[in-house]
């Protein structure tokens, strides 16, 4: 990373990562004891993130995300309508935020992962992706075409990951799929529906480009 960013020489960013998420779910485990007010504990689980990130490198970005990310990962175990919200909070507990993204980012990978556990299908795990970023967007009081933008994107990541996973990314029916949900997330955030309809396009032509890259002999077929 540039200049090292000065954190302890030679420690790798997932390993920071590891370390930091696994001293947030230790304090979730030891705060469960101590009280049964769900988001009381996932803050404290993103309190714990951030101090050992901040332990391990300088960089004001990281500790966010890692905070919101774990704080939102124990949310979504309570009650998964809230894993936006509680990302978000989590990220303020450490300083101003900026720039929505990152914390939306780990608020829909971490939906993604609570409802992949849950057993749900490849269609609401990709809604409720899209449904925690557009969450964080519209409590930074995004634009609604706006959280639509960045919605639509997470949950066709994490439709394009579902597919990519059951080996099942080729053709037609893929595109469609990453499009339905790119679709589904848009209007969840009540962009118009001429927005939805362009993000959903473009939403499945970033898979179908992606897909292309990772098999380069069939994009040459194609």
């Amino acid at each position: 990373s540039e200049l090292n960013k000065g954190k302890p020489e030679g420690v790798p960013d997932e390993l920071i990562e590891f370390i930091a998420m696994l001293s947030g779910e230790a304090t979730a485990t030891a705060s469960r004891e101590k009280t049964k007010d769900a988001k009381e504990i996932a803050l404290a689980a993103g309190a714990a993130t951030a101090a050992t990130t901040a332990m391990l490198t300088d960089d004001k970005g990281r500790k966010m995300e890692y905070a919101s990310s774990a704080a939102a990962k124990v949310m979504g175990i309570y009650d998964d309508s809230k894993i936006g919200e509680i990302a978000l909070e989590a990220a303020k507990a450490v300083g101003e935020v900026t720039d929505f993204s990152e914390i939306g980012d780990g608020a829909g990978e971490a939906a993604a992962i609570i409802a992949t556990d849950a057993g749900k299908s490849d269609e609401d795990i990709a809604f409720a992706a899209g449904k925690a970023a557009i969450d964080v967007a519209k409590a930074m009081k995004e634009i609604p075409d706006k959280a639509a933008d960045y919605g639509s994107v997470a949950a066709a990541k994490a439709m394009a990951d579902r597919l990519e996973l059951e080996d099942n990314y080729d053709g037609e029916d893929a595109a469609q799929k990453i499009a339905q949900a790119a679709q589904r997330a848009a209007e969840y955030a009540g962009a118009k529906k001429n927005v939805v309809q362009r993000l959903a396009a473009n939403a499945a032509g970033k898979a179908a480009a992606k897909a292309a890259m990772a098999d380069p002999l069939r994009a040459s077929d194609e």
